[in-house]
């Protein structure tokens, strides 16, 4: 019983290895795994000892792996800047234009539109949009519009090009604020492209930080289960 016991905590901690490290650390634990168990099977209780201090020192081995993706599609896109917090990349998205990936795994997106955008996003794109967002839904990832000008110039239409825009302002903000409640995704307003950049960077990092927190509540949560082989 004790070998089995034994075998099934090694293979609980490879399987840890392979879904919370980096793929460099992956070869070189489980190769030091196997490598130690088959050298030293025969002494069940270093063979337990070593899978105990694995379990427990795994957390610090590992580092979450933050990535801000800016997708490949986004023309102009803001300006962003690797940080304690996340890596900057430029990649594929399925919907959104800056996200937030967190051990590969898409957590938060903003889709940026300015003004001419806007309006045909709700106009004759209204469709398209709507099925972005459908996807976030599906996945239960949050999507925030973020616009690139002011509520106010936006019901007014005082913004660079308006005057190729047919629909009136008001009306664009009803369609808006229906298209906001019926689908929960909030729009938000900036007034230029600084104001926005840092409301996604703030954004982003506090998310980190949470997960973080999280992370270490889980490390304390690992050596309170710490068991005796």
């Amino acid at each position: 019983w004790k070998n089995i016991c034994v075998m099934m905590g090694l293979v609980g901690t490879i399987m840890n290895i392979m879904y919370f490290t980096t793929t460099y650390q992956k070869v070189f634990l489980v190769n030091i795994i196997i490598f130690l168990t088959v050298q030293n099977f025969s002494k069940v209780n270093f063979v337990a000892e070593l899978v105990r201090n694995i379990q427990i020192n795994l957390w610090y081995i590992n580092k979450m792996e933050c990535k801000l993706r800016i997708d490949n599609r986004e023309q102009n896109p803001l300006t962003f800047r690797n940080t304690e917090n996340y890596e900057v990349e430029n990649g594929t998205l399925s919907y959104g234009d800056y996200g937030l990936i967190i051990n590969g795994k898409l957590v938060f997106t903003f889709e940026r539109k300015n003004p001419l955008d806007l309006f045909s996003s709700l106009a004759q794109g209204h469709n398209r949009l709507i099925a972005e967002f459908e996807r976030a839904k599906v996945d239960n990832v949050p999507l925030v519009v973020v616009v690139e000008c002011s509520y106010s110039d936006i019901i007014n239409k005082k913004f660079s090009g308006s005057y190729n825009t047919k629909l009136a302002g008001y009306i664009l903000i009803k369609i808006l604020h229906t298209t906001q409640l019926r689908y929960n995704v909030p729009f938000l307003f900036f007034n230029n492209r600084e104001e926005m950049r840092n409301y996604i960077r703030n954004t982003f990092s506090t998310i980190v930080k949470e997960e973080e927190n999280i992370l270490k509540q889980d490390k304390k949560q690992a050596k309170l289960n710490e068991f005796e082989i």
